[in-house]
C-alpha cells in the first residue's frame, strides 16, 4: 500500500513532518539538500539519537531521521502487530513522503541503548549499559558525552511496548544467507573495535558475506560509535559518500 502525503502533526509544540502508511504515522525530520542519506535507529531509538553524526553533514547532504514506531513523533504501537517488513515499509514510506526514489542509508545494530531503559528504568539502565555502550577511554576521558546521551534519551519518554513489540518484529531476522543478493551495491560496514556488544568478529563476517563491501574497524570505539569516536565515524560515512554519493534527491511538491 502506497502512503498518504506527507502531513503535518504538532508535538511538543512543534511541526514535524509524518508520512502515513496503513494507517501509522511515522515522524521524521531532514537537514540539508542534495545527496539523500536516511538515518534509521535501533531498538527504542528515536531520529535525535543521529544529532552528533547530524552537525557533521554538509549542506549538500539531504539527511532524513525518522522515528521508529512508538517513539518520538511516531504513532504508540500498544495493541498492535507489526514485524520487521512493516518497520522497512515505514523507511519507504518516509521516503515517498520526502520524494526520494533512491537513497544511501545508515543502519546501527538494531539492539540501541534505549531497549533496556524502560524495562529497568532510567538510572538502572545507564549504570547496566554504560560499561557495554562505550569505550574504556571515553567513559574515563569523557563523563560529559555519556550524560548528554542521556539527556537526549530521556527527552523521548519510551513505553516499555514499544521494545516489547520492536524486539519481537526483529528477532527472527537473520540475512546472513542472503547478502549476496547485494551485489554491485556500494556497502560500507562500520564497526567500533571495542564494541563489547557485537564482537568486531561479527562486522568482519557481515562484511565478508556482501560481495565488494568495504570495512572500517575505528579503534578506541565501543557500540555508541557517534559518541566514542564523532569524528572519525563521520569522516567514514562522508568518505563513503564522496566515492559513491550518486543517488539523486527529489522533493514531493
Amino acid at each position: 500500500m502506497r502512503p498518504a502525503a506527507s502531513t503535518r502533526l504538532c508535538t511538543n509544540r512543534l511541526l514535524v513532518p509524518v508520512a502515513e502508511r496503513d494507517g501509522i504515522r511515522i515522524g521524521w525530520a531532514e537537514q540539508g539538500d542534495g545527496v539523500p542519506l536516511v538515518l534509521i535507529t535501533g531498538v527504542g531509538g528515536a531520529g535525535s539519537a543521529w544529532w552528533r553524526l547530524l552537525r557533521h553533514l554538509p549542506p549538500t547532504v539531504r539527511a532524513i531521521t525518522l522515528d521508529n514506531r512508538g517513539t518520538g513523533a511516531s504513532d504508540p504501537v500498544a495493541g498492535r502487530f507489526f514485524g520487521l517488513d512493516d518497520l522497512a515499509g515505514d523507511v519507504v514510506a518516509v521516503m515517498d513522503a520526502a520524494g526520494i526514489a533512491r537513497a544511501h542509508v545508515t543502519q546501527p545494530h538494531l539492539l540501541g541503548a534505549g531497549a533496556l531503559r524502560p524495562l529497568v528504568g532510567t538510572a538502572r539502565s545507564e549504570e547496566l549499559l554504560a560499561s557495554a555502550l562505550y569505550a574504556a577511554a571515553t567513559l574515563r576521558e569523557h563523563p560529559e558525552r555519556v550524560a548528554e546521551d542521556a539527556t537526549v534519551r530521556d527527552a523521548a519518554p519510551l513505553d516499555p511496548r514499544t521494545v516489547a513489540a520492536q524486539l519481537l518484529a526483529v528477532a527472527p531476522h537473520n540475512a546472513l544467507p542472503r547478502l549476496w543478493s547485494l551485489a554491485g551495491m556500494r556497502v560500507t560496514v562500520l564497526h567500533g573495535a571495542q564494541d563489547a556488544v557485537v564482537s568486531p568478529d561479527r562486522a568482519r563476517e557481515l562484511a565478508a558475506a556482501i560481495p565488494a563491501a568495504r570495512l572500517v574497524i575505528i579503534e578506541r570505539c565501543g557500540h555508541a560509535m557517534t559518541t566514542d569516536a564523532e569524528e572519525a565515524t563521520a569522516d567514514a560515512v562522508l568518505e563513503h559518500l564522496a566515492c559513491h554519493g550518486t543517488a539523486s534527491s527529489s522533493r514531493a511538491a
